[in-house]
């Protein structure tokens, strides 16, 4: 019952198992039966599911198993080919080991000689994994001997030392001078309680460390021993040191001016592995002595270099003073006669420039970085300063410069008094040294840079027309006029009027405004009234100051009679009556008017003042074309009396 409990089931399966068998791989397979498949326990030694029970593990193609498996059933498992073997053994807590070669197969047999023949029958083993225990320290030779089957018949050996440590660090290097090695040590699987030793230790970090720092000063070969038990190790590393190369610049520190920045660097040795930091304005990288021409001021930073890497630095400062110079004229055009301004700067005030002038007409000056200088003719001048100073700053200067004459300004105008609304012509002379000149012509009205203006003026008062013309640099020309502008002036005869012969006195005209002035009448007089006795139209021109005048007074006739002598009565708003009174007649008391036909009949009769005069019919009938005869008597208000008598003719 017991037994019966301890039972643990490990698969579930429907396929049929044949019966077991042990392989030569420690595992035990069995066969599917009328199946293609072998089923394995891969740990028989281990107790329930940890026993890797797998019923269909490997397949055996196209032969069907059985209930049983034949005894080549190792071979089957290798394939026919051989399965490598690894030998292990122990020396010194490291697991050294062998491989035997794919000459074993799982159908072949091995003989084993461990090599120690005072161990007796120990000595030798069948096994395809043994083990061996050597009772002494020392060296040993391994040999496996590979028989039967069908495999070839083959031997391996290997040599084994009992009582070694395997011990490694690090491998041999080189380092700078100055420069520190970081030691790395190990023991194959870290046997207990090791212990370690360096010899010589006089430059490293520790003595009996497993990982001393080592900062040798000449080349040193370090040797590190580690014991545990009776198991020693020894290395050995060799640290050589590369004491580098030596380099300087041999040139100081040196301010250049921009101008002249060209230097030799020079070193003190032709290392071949040298380089030069900035790369930049140098005649070459990677030479001993280049020749720097740096536009800035710049450190540049030489390099050696050895083929381990070590290397070796120097620095110069090389200071570069930026050519900034310039030429100012306080007044680059002067007027002849006046001094024109030159500075020469150059922005460095520590380096005491001097300046060599060149004035562009013969005339030099030396030493002098202010210049007041007055040329004595006209002209355009080129001005060159050569400016230096002590640090060897040079540069040439140019400024072109320029005299130029006086104004000169001058105008006549077409007259020096006129009349309100009148112009003035103005004819001027400029000078060829001045570009811009102005009229003002005292009315408020300015024109510029316009020749031989014309005006007008609106204002009667006396003015001060003014022309000035200007360069800029000389003082300004003006020229000026006086011009007087008078009014018209006022004429007035006052208004129309009519005259009566023998009822009307005879009257005096004159100019109602009573202003001064000369008077010229029509009739050619000259005084400044004229004695009216007669109808007419009368004028007076009055002239002040140049100006002149004139007004016409209209003075009608009264105590008239015109009588026309045909007219056309047919409705067209013109001529339609014969002698209308009111139009053609002035000033009557009595009007009698009789028209008769060319047999005598009166056709037409009024004694109206106001008539409309005679329309052409007669009762209320038009008369014919023709020619009639009229008989009109009238009295004025003046008491003349008139009798007219005539024909007038009828058209239509």
């Amino acid at each position: 019952a017991t037994i019966l409990a301890s039972k643990t089931q490990i698969a579930a399966t429907n396929i049929i198992l044949g019966a077991l068998q042990n392989g030569p791989d420690g595992k035990m397979y069995f066969p599917n039966v009328s199946g293609t498949n072998l089923g394995v326990i891969n740990n028989p030694n281990n107790l329930g599911l940890a026993c890797g029970f797998n019923a269909t593990s490997q397949s055996t193609g196209t032969p069907t198993c059985s209930f049983g498996l034949p005894g080549i059933v190792e071979n089957f498992l290798s394939g026919g080919t051989g399965v490598p073997v690894k030998m292990n053994y122990n020396a010194c807590w490291g697991l050294d080991s062998i491989v035997i070669p794919s000459s074993f197969s799982g159908s072949s047999t091995i003989i084993w000689n461990f090599g120690d023949p005072s161990s007796g029958t120990a000595d030798t083993s069948t096994l395809v994994h043994p083990t061996h225990t050597y009772a002494s320290n020392g060296t040993y030779t391994i040999t496996a001997i590979i028989s039967g089957g069908c495999a070839a018949l083959d031997t391996v050996t290997a040599t084994v030392t009992i009582g070694k440590l395997n011990v490694k660090t690090n491998k041999d290097t080189t380092i700078c001078s100055n420069n520190a090695v970081q030691m790395n040590t190990t023991v194959a699987n870290n046997p207990p309680n090791l212990i370690y030793t360096w010899s010589p230790n006089t430059t490293l970090s520790c003595s009996n460390c497993a990982n001393p720092i080592a900062n040798p000063t000449s080349t040193t070969s370090y040797i590190v021993t580690a014991s545990s038990a009776a198991c020693i190790g020894k290395d050995t590393v060799k640290i050589t040191v590369d004491p580098g190369p030596s380099i300087a610049i041999l040139n100081n520190d040196t301010t250049y001016c921009m101008q002249s920045a060209k230097i030799s660097l020079i070193t003190n040795g032709s290392n071949n592995n040298i380089s030069w930091s900035p790369n930049t304005a140098l005649s070459c990288n990677n030479c001993s002595n280049p020749i720097a021409s740096p536009f800035t001021s710049t450190q540049y930073i030489v390099t050696a270099t050895t083929q381990n890497g070590c290397s070796d630095k120097d620095t110069i400062n090389l200071r570069i003073i930026p050519l900034n110079t310039s030429l100012i004229t306080v007044n680059d055009t002067a007027c002849q006669g006046s001094a024109i301004s030159l500075v020469a700067q150059i922005q460095q005030p520590s380096a005491n420039p001097v300046c060599n002038w060149t004035l562009g007409n013969g005339a030099t000056f030396n030493n002098n970085t202010n210049l007041f200088y007055t040329y004595p003719n006209i002209g355009n001048y080129v001005v060159n300063a050569i400016i230096a100073d002590t640090l060897g700053c040079m540069d040439t200067l140019t400024k072109n410069v320029s005299v130029v004459g006086q104004n000169f300004a001058a105008f006549i105008i077409s007259d020096s008094q006129i009349c309100v609304g009148e112009t003035i012509a103005c004819t001027d002379s400029i000078g060829q040294y001045s570009n811009k000149w102005k009229y003002d012509f005292g009315d408020f009205v300015i024109l510029n840079n316009i020749h031989n203006p014309i005006h007008v003026y609106e204002t009667p008062i006396t003015y001060t027309v003014t022309l000035t013309a200007e360069n800029g640099y000389c003082p300004p020309a003006v020229d000026s006029k006086t011009l007087i502008v008078s009014d018209y002036p006022l004429v007035n005869l006052g208004n129309d009027t009519s005259f009566c012969p023998n009822f009307n006195a005879a009257f005096s005209l004159k100019n109602l405004a009573n202003i001064g002035g000369t008077y010229l009448w029509n009739d050619g007089s000259v005084g400044k009234n004229l004695s009216v006795s007669a109808a007419g139209v009368y004028y007076v021109t009055v002239t002040n100051n140049g100006c002149s005048n004139a007004d016409t007074i209209n003075i009608a006739r009264d105590c008239y009679i015109n009588i026309p002598n045909v007219f056309t009565p047919n409705a067209d708003g013109l001529n339609n009556c014969f002698f209308p009174t009111n139009l053609l007649t002035a000033s009557l008391t009595s009007f009698n008017m009789r028209i008769f036909n060319r047999w005598g009949n009166e056709v037409f009769y009024t004694t109206n003042l106001n008539s409309k005069g005679w329309d052409g019919n007669y009762g209320n009938k038009p008369q014919p074309i023709g020619t009639y005869i009229y008989q009109i008597d009238i009295i004025m208000k003046n008491g003349e009396r008139g009798s007219y008598h005539g024909n007038v003719t009828l058209l239509r």
